[in-house]
């Protein structure tokens, strides 16, 4: 009886800290250069997920993902992506629709823009909210999604360092 208590407790608190943990980077080996590639997901149980990838010197793939039944419809829809951290100014970019996955649809910033690292840097130190916005003005679409700031200073931290990005 006793270790079923502490089973069920335990299960309980496992269970309510990866449901508190909304950031993550998960990192895979490179075989042909030993390095590491790093993915960033935030927000994974919302209806729109930061994502930010990089392969090891590179530079870093910033986007927002979202679950659509129909993700080949999204590709070169032309969007704007606004990410706000706490009180501080808004960072807008210029975002192009693409097909994520089979499952998974997505508007992608140009790697080269400026404020993709400042960006990921705020969303790093955030205390309160990181908030992710998506208007399409094709179809008249704006969405808002708050994302919880549990993780993301970790994962933040880990995408830079294996990004090679001081």
């Amino acid at each position: 009886m006793y270790r079923t208590i502490c089973l069920a407790v335990g299960l309980i608190a496992v269970s309510a800290t990866a449901h508190a943990q909304e950031w993550m980077t998960t990192l895979k080996e490179d075989v042909f250069t030993g390095k590491n590639d790093a993915t960033l997901i935030g927000g994974f149980d919302r209806q729109l997920s930061v994502y930010a990838t990089c392969q090891a010197g590179q530079q870093i793939e910033f986007s927002v993902i979202m679950k659509d039944a129909s993700p080949q419809n999204f590709a070169g829809i032309p969007g704007t992506l606004v990410v706000k951290v706490d009180g501080a100014e808004p960072h807008r970019f210029d975002a192009t629709g693409y097909q994520h996955n089979q499952s998974y649809g997505g508007f992608k910033i140009d790697s080269a823009s400026p404020g993709i690292l400042d960006t990921l840097m705020e969303i790093g130190g955030a205390r309160k909210k990181v908030l992710v916005g998506l208007q399409i003005a094709a179809v008249d679409v704006k969405t808002t999604e708050e994302l919880r700031v549990a993780g993301s200073g970790k994962a933040v931290s880990l995408l830079l360092k294996n990004c090679e990005i001081k």
